[in-house]
């Protein structure tokens, strides 16, 4: 699995980065953060790294990303806060530092949303499903079943129902209001939010094509960047830091529609070619 990262900037703990850096207008304004990798999971690095709290997370993708951790490993994990201190504590060494790569073979690309929850770092998500996911039934229940699993796997919590409705399905996992929904219906969001987006949203449109191991290599694009940022603009979505993962490797993206991510990551910043 690889573990590099491109980015528009090299990633930065410096104290108070995240707070001198202004909010952009998705699709008005350049977004001056914009991170790229192949594996998701690395964005939970990311937003550690940004000092990233209690932040809304709008979470563009095909897939939720958040696997159950058993709490012996999510310990582990979260023990990486040292990471973001100038002095840790005698004794203890940034676990990042130190243990990296251990960590993530635990954080896949299938839970890192697990932990970056259990960390504090989102207080809120909102899954943006593909409209094709969203609009057929048969599909939007497999949407309701990946947050009843979930709910199982967290006994400990309170029982949550889960509300579905025509434009969102509902639930609290672990104290967090989840919300899933299609970009059409992504609610006005009055806060600078983080933007996450997997390269596979603009392929993947159909989740049980996918259990039942159809693979996507012939398929195209149902979605164009140009669309999605235009819908985001218009929703007046304001954001400081965007991770945009290509999902290459994994099988979810085909390698000849890769360079979605890099169009994606251009358009934001240089929004005056949008059309």
């Amino acid at each position: 699995m690889s573990q590099g990262i491109i980015s528009s900037t090299k990633i930065s703990s410096n104290k108070g980065f995240k707070d001198s850096r202004k909010s952009s207008l998705v699709g008005k304004d350049p977004v001056e953060r914009i991170v790229l990798m192949e594996n998701h999971n690395l964005a939970f690095s990311v937003w550690q790294k940004e000092r990233t709290r209690n932040r809304i997370l709008i979470h563009i993708d095909a897939h939720l990303d958040f696997g159950w951790i058993p709490d012996k490993k999510l310990y582990k994990i979260l023990l990486s806060n040292s990471l973001n201190e100038e002095n840790p504590p005698s004794g203890k060494k940034p676990l990042w530092y130190q243990e990296e790569e251990e960590i993530m073979k635990i954080v896949d690309t299938g839970n890192y949303l697990y932990p970056t929850l259990k960390d504090g770092l989102i207080s809120e998500l909102y899954w943006v499903v593909p409209d094709k996911i969203w609009d057929i039934l048969e599909e939007r229940a497999i949407i309701k079943k990946i947050f009843q699993q979930i709910l199982e796997k967290h006994p400990k919590g309170k029982v949550a129902k889960i509300l579905s409705e025509e434009k969102n399905i509902v639930t609290t996992i672990c104290d967090r209001k989840f919300t899933a929904c299609k970009l059409s219906n992504l609610p006005t969001i009055n806060e600078n939010a983080l933007l996450d987006i997997d390269v596979d949203f603009f392929i993947v449109n159909s989740l049980l094509k996918e259990i039942a191991g159809i693979t996507v290599e012939n398929k195209k694009p149902w979605m164009w960047p140009n669309e999605l940022i235009t819908i985001l603009k218009n929703k007046r979505i304001k954001t400081d830091c965007i991770t945009i993962s290509y999902s290459v490797e994994e099988g979810f993206t085909p390698l000849k529609y890769k360079y979605l991510g890099d169009q994606i990551a251009n358009l934001l910043r240089n929004p005056n070619g949008i059309t």
